[in-house]
């Protein structure tokens, strides 16, 4: 009977992982996504990227702060290019190659412009590691940050439906176990 019993519990016990682990990975879309409501700030941090540059002047068209930070030249050019006053943005010191260099290279410009609260605008399968990110690097720093989320076309919720939103997905998801070993950020 005892023989049974721990048949009868390893059986169940491999059902309920195998029960979660297959919601996990239908719900991964839904649990890397991160979007909160724009609000009055006062830098909006563009993180590089062509849909991330045309929400980042959505945003700082309808006023919701007087500045566009940048975080590599290119984006910079970008904003000038589409008529952005240059008194309107802050250039980067260094141009950054990850979302951690983004949030490391920005640091000091935002405590130097007394910056105490930022929209940081990526897309939307980003935004989970970009949150992780500055909240670890800014872990001393008093300054509030709100996410806003570009609008690409992504299937969160049927993200393995969509050839794009699994991309989206299966280069996102390596990254941030990445991001726990090379720079100890954990959620």
């Amino acid at each position: 009977m005892r023989f049974k019993t721990i048949i009868f519990f390893s059986v169940a016990v491999l059902a309920t992982f195998f029960i979660l682990g297959w919601v996990g990975y239908l719900n991964i879309g839904h649990w890397l996504s991160l979007d909160e409501a724009p609000h009055s700030a006062d830098a909006i941090i563009c993180l590089s990227g062509d849909a991330r540059l045309k929400k980042s002047i959505s945003l700082l068209s309808q006023g919701f702060a007087d500045k566009i930070m940048t975080t590599t030249d290119k984006t910079y050019k970008d904003l000038i290019n589409k008529k952005i006053n240059k008194s309107a943005l802050v250039r980067p010191e260094k141009n950054a190659s990850s979302t951690y260099e983004e949030a490391l290279f920005l640091k000091q410009k935002i405590i130097d412009l007394h910056i105490k609260s930022a929209l940081i605008v990526s897309d939307p399968f980003h935004l989970y590691r970009v949150k992780w990110t500055f909240t670890h690097v800014y872990k001393n720093v008093p300054v509030h940050f709100s996410y806003i989320s570009t609008e690409p076309k992504w299937a969160q919720g049927f993200w393995w439906d969509n050839r794009r939103s699994r991309v989206f997905v299966l280069t996102e998801l390596p990254k941030i176990p990445y991001y726990w070993v090379a720079h100890g950020i954990f959620g």
